[in-house]
């Protein structure tokens, strides 16, 4: 079973898409103001899905970055800036694959634990408990009825 992170993304993902696909539509029947408030439509939507990424993966950002960069520069695969940034564009490459492969070591739980918890305490099955935001700074937040 999917998380609701998971299922949001989905959603945006199918969103986004169908956006793009009604922004073709109109640019092809020349209905250029309708394009461009879909567009902002379409940016303010990929604003949401890069926060609710990168709530997924602490690296999204980086990793995005590196994607458009290197499709940038295919465009440019026929040119000599091409073979001027080969090198470079092997390191990005290698950068990327790293990112890939490395495990994020946040945790981001995505359950119901928290709400059943605060239900529990507000139906007094449970005193009070304690919500640990950080080890190593020892942030915590403690939940009791008083």
């Amino acid at each position: 079973m999917k998380s609701d992170l998971d299922q949001i993304i989905k959603y945006f993902e199918t969103e986004k898409k169908s956006l793009e696909m009604s922004i073709k539509r109109c640019l092809a029947e020349y209905d250029y103001l309708y394009a461009h408030y879909q567009q902002e439509g379409l940016w303010r939507l990929e604003i949401h899905l890069g926060v609710l990424k990168g709530f997924k993966d602490p690296f999204y950002y980086k990793k995005d970055e590196i994607e458009r960069w290197l499709r940038w520069m295919s465009s440019f695969e026929d040119s000599e800036r091409f073979s001027f940034y080969k090198d470079t564009i092997a390191e990005k490459r290698n950068e990327l694959e790293k990112l890939n492969r490395q495990q994020t070591g946040y945790y981001f739980n995505d359950s119901q634990v928290i709400d059943d918890a605060l239900f529990d305490l507000y139906e007094k099955r449970i005193r009070k408990f304690r919500l640990c935001l950080s080890a190593e700074e020892k942030f915590n937040l403690d939940f009791e009825i008083s």
